[in-house]
């Protein structure tokens, strides 16, 4: 059985904690043609009470997960978890002499500030990269995160690009970037494919190296994936952003799950 989410929403028509994103009365419907909302789904109170003391919130949504019960959490504060999932399962990787790139990112408000992140590991160093834009979407985060995380890297690399996005990772995988290009960035002869700034860099990155993408489920307990999402988030916070030259206001996403 699939493990049940809450959905939190901290500015929006009703702000509050739903059991449900689709629905009447369910989170979709406070947040969808709300300027600015500001919301987020979680897999246990805990969580979400974390992530709330880093937004705007309104009391009542904080007594809200109050009455919920905390789960999935250690005593520590991180999710239980395996050894291999704890750290992505890259060990491997890294002895074969690849290259691992951990990205993430994200907006409070989608569009609204944003951040991006990303952490790249070899077997000799470690580096941390992230920044942060005025306005911006989630999904162009999670892009931008992978394409200056690959371009931190030598063209010929090797590279294992680990990310929780499913946006990004199938758009990948399953090919749909290339045929969107293919297409002169059209998803369907009416219809113009999003982000085509960024998933020109990504193809172009993409095509100096040798790379594998490898979604894992975020705010899993996975170390580096979890060091990501601090650092995007702690980005987006920052006092000096930048301008995001790509953002279109007329491409607003509905949801941030």
């Amino acid at each position: 059985m699939a493990k049940s989410k809450i959905y939190v929403v901290a500015q929006g028509k009703t702000p509050g904690v739903y059991t449900g994103w689709g629905g009447v009365g369910q989170a979709q419907e406070q947040v969808q043609g709300y300027p600015g909302a500001v919301y987020k789904s979680f897999g246990s109170a805990r969580e979400a009470k974390e992530w709330l003391e880093t937004v705007p919130h309104r009391p009542a949504v904080m007594d809200a997960l109050a009455k919920l019960p905390d789960s999935g959490r250690s005593s520590g504060g991180r999710k239980k978890s395996s050894g291999a999932a704890a750290s992505g399962g890259h060990q491997a990787d890294l002895e074969a002499g690849k290259i691992v790139i951990y990205t993430d990112g994200g907006c409070l408000g989608n569009p609204g500030p944003g951040g991006y992140a990303a952490v790249v590991l070899d077997d000799q160093e470690r580096n941390e990269l992230s920044g942060g834009y005025k306005r911006t979407t989630n999904n162009r985060m999670e892009v931008l995160a992978c394409i200056k995380g690959l371009e931190s890297t030598p063209s010929g690399a090797e590279v294992v690009l680990i990310s929780d996005s499913k946006y990004t990772v199938d758009a990948m995988t399953k090919g749909w970037a290339r045929k969107w290009r293919s297409k002169n960035w059209m998803r369907t002869p009416t219809e113009a494919a999003k982000n085509p700034d960024l998933w020109k860099r990504m193809l172009e990155v993409c095509e100096e190296r040798k790379v594998m993408f490898r979604w894992v489920k975020g705010h899993a307990g996975t170390e580096e994936n979890e060091r990501c999402d601090e650092l995007a988030v702690s980005a987006s916070r920052g006092d000096d952003l930048a301008v995001d030259e790509g953002f279109s206001e007329e491409e607003k996403p509905l949801s941030l799950f």
